[in-house]
């Protein structure tokens, strides 16, 4: 299984997974039963969230789109590794084997980033 910081995302909330064998979304539903609650409300979008920590994962069946979303009271310094753990659970439990992150300097870039607060447009802050 691949995790990728979301495009777009510089507070390391939400990542992407990307299982490493064709028929895992197939195995991924009976596979979370334990850690996770169904949320589901419509069959084109399954929502689960985690039993501890409230966080969520979102997947979209007819594209593959796997997104984990880390909760916003981790604190930044620690959503890297909350989204290498959760992932590495899912991968376990489909049986997958180990989760390959991003370089380690994509994912530092976009810690600091998130670190420093809101990114300012100054040609948008009115200044």
């Amino acid at each position: 299984m691949k995790l990728s910081l979301d495009h777009g995302c510089l507070r390391g909330l939400s990542w992407r997974l990307e299982p490493a064998s064709d028929g895992a979304l197939e195995r991924l539903r009976p596979a979370l039963a334990g850690g996770w609650v169904d949320r589901t409300v419509m069959a084109s979008v399954w929502h689960f969230e985690a039993r501890e920590g409230a966080h969520q994962l979102v997947i979209v069946p007819s594209t593959g789109r796997l997104q984990l979303r880390v909760h916003y009271t981790v604190p930044r310094a620690a959503r890297r590794s909350t989204a290498r753990e959760l992932a590495r659970r899912l991968a376990e439990a489909l049986g997958e084997g180990e989760v390959e992150t991003d370089s380690e300097d994509a994912l530092l870039a976009a810690e600091l980033l998130g670190a420093q607060g809101d990114v300012v447009d100054p040609e948008l802050d009115g200044d």
